[in-house]
């Protein structure tokens, strides 16, 4: 099974949000060692294949703040 999980080194502060298409959080985490695997509802079902919205939030080691955002397609 494969995971999307961002690579964050030198972080103080890990936020990880998965969002499908009407903008609701399908998958989150604070912990950078733990991946999105396509699960849906805290693992009891898996979303359908399709374009999700991505958004990692970061401090950096002098605490200033990063946001990054995209797209994954999920395929199986």
């Amino acid at each position: 099974m494969k995971y999307l999980n961002p690579l964050a080194v030198g972080v103080s502060k890990y936020e990880f949000r998965i969002f499908n298409r009407w903008g609701e959080v399908i998958f989150e985490t604070e912990d950078h060692n733990q991946g999105w695997n396509g699960s849906v509802n805290r693992g009891s079902s898996y979303a359908p294949n399709g374009t999700y919205t991505y958004q990692v939030i970061v401090n950096d080691f002098t605490g200033y703040p990063h946001e990054y955002n995209g797209h994954v397609t999920l395929t199986r």
